[in-house]
């Protein structure tokens, strides 16, 4: 009898260990964060298009992108750390661009507007902050 009693026991704790364990996907989800935006040196020299670049701190979050309210990007990123950079997104001509909103972990939208830049950095501190920077000269990530 004792040795059933010790099976059931067993089978028991899996199962409540096993239902205390977070998936990590799970715990990032609603993620809240603080923003800060940096303006950037950019009037006048633009290149024509607006690329986000997702760098550093990002590890399987997931990652949301509007373009003046059309989705343009959804998907995990992770940092290669060996560049500094997790995504690289092209949202096409700055001209043609009014807003742009991204989102991390079905965090709370960021929002960009009156875009004057055309290279718009994004730096992560895992669920504290978010920095955007912006600028009109091109980071090359070799």
């Amino acid at each position: 009898m004792s040795f059933y009693k010790n099976i059931i026991f067993y089978a028991l704790l899996v199962l409540i260990l096993n239902s205390c364990k977070k998936d990590k996907n799970e715990a990032n989800i609603n993620e809240t964060y603080q923003v800060k935006i940096n303006s950037g040196e950019c009037s006048g020299e633009n290149k024509d298009i607006v690329v986000l670049f997702f760098e550093s701190d990002f590890d399987d979050d997931l990652i949301e992108v509007t373009t003046n309210e059309h989705k343009s990007f959804e998907g995990r990123i992770t940092t290669d750390n060996t560049l500094g950079l997790a995504k690289e997104i092209s949202l096409g001509e700055i001209a043609n661009i009014k807003q742009i909103s991204f989102k991390i972990n079905k965090g709370k939208p960021v929002v960009l507007d009156d875009l004057n830049c055309s290279f718009i950095s994004i730096n992560y501190i895992k669920g504290n902050v978010v920095t955007v920077d912006f600028s009109n000269k091109f980071i090359s990530y070799n």
